[in-house]
């Protein structure tokens, strides 16, 4: 009751240190490309953006 799956996503990469591209296919059918992207970094990628913001943990929530 009242949970859901994560939204993290792992890709494994081995010893590249960039990023291509990374094209999401949203739940309404529509596909986004998200490129200038690094390895070892977190990103959150936001529908309709066309731009990965760089994920810190500032901006994860804590609990209370």
């Amino acid at each position: 009751y009242l949970t859901q799956s994560s939204k993290w996503i792992h890709f494994g990469l081995g010893t590249a240190d960039e990023i291509d591209r990374v094209v999401v296919s949203w739940p309404g059918g529509k596909r986004e490309a998200f490129t200038e992207l690094s390895a070892d970094r977190h990103y959150r990628l936001v529908e309709g953006s066309g731009k990965a913001e760089p994920w810190t943990t500032s901006c994860i929530r804590t609990g209370s």
